[in-house]
């Protein structure tokens, strides 16, 4: 049985659809990305995966596991401005009554070490960032469901985290992370979708991709018809 598993999925806002008869599934220990130019659809789907958006038709099952084993990351503020990260992670660390949590490694891990003692509202959009993504690697949670993990993230930042999917993968975690980086998703992920305009245009395996194109972004410039320079640079 699957993790989880999209039936048919389809979003309208009054006579504009966002998304139309999406279709997979995850296995445990599996990771997807999803890559897509902007407007494709990729939070709305995302959301509608989580339960925070309801969709107009067809289905998602979360088989085995409860909406309170997956862990979130959208453009959303989780945190109190007023508390020091360290404070922050504190209290999301009571929330789970976990104590033992080595918290001092992982600043350090994600280049916080500095400003762990700093108030949250102080924090640029990288550190915020970075915060994020601790807050859900201690919360034992099974699905990962992640929209552009990696924003304003700086490379050490960036290596730190694949290395952190990869260690959670191995342990039979599974993620969904929508990205526009698609190098970073090359590295971490076992399938990809690739939708446009809410629908999807190819389901690939990272095997296929290679094979077949030899990367993600030549995938991407060959399905969607892009070329190596931006129009809008023309």
């Amino acid at each position: 049985m699957h993790l989880i598993e999209i039936r048919n999925l389809s979003k309208q806002y009054g006579t504009k659809t966002i998304l139309q008869n999406i279709t997979f599934s995850l296995n445990n220990g599996e990771v997807l990305g999803i890559l897509g130019p902007n407007g494709a659809g990729k939070t709305t789907l995302l959301k509608i995966i989580c339960g925070l958006v309801k969709p107009s038709d067809g289905q998602v099952n979360l088989n085995g596991i409860s909406p309170y084993q997956v862990a979130t990351i959208f453009e959303d503020q989780r945190f109190l401005g007023h508390l020091s990260g360290i404070k922050n992670m504190k209290l999301i660390l009571s929330t789970i009554y976990e104590k033992e949590f080595p918290l001092n490694e992982k600043f350090q891990k994600f280049g916080l070490d500095d400003s762990k003692k700093v108030k949250y509202k102080l924090y640029s959009s990288g550190m915020k960032r970075k915060l994020d993504l601790m807050s859900i690697f201690v919360s034992g949670k099974q699905l990962f469901v992640l929209d552009e993990p990696t924003n304003a993230l700086d490379i050490d930042s960036i290596i730190a985290f694949n290395e952190q999917v990869i260690s959670l993968k191995n342990q039979g975690k599974s993620f969904i992370i929508a990205s526009h980086r698609a190098f970073e998703l090359e590295k971490t992920c076992d399938f990809f979708l690739l939708i446009d305009k809410g629908a999807v245009v190819a389901e690939m395996s990272k095997e296929e991709v290679l094979r077949k194109f030899n990367s993600l972004e030549h995938a991407y410039r060959s399905i969607f018809h892009k070329s190596t320079t931006n129009n809008f640079l023309a």
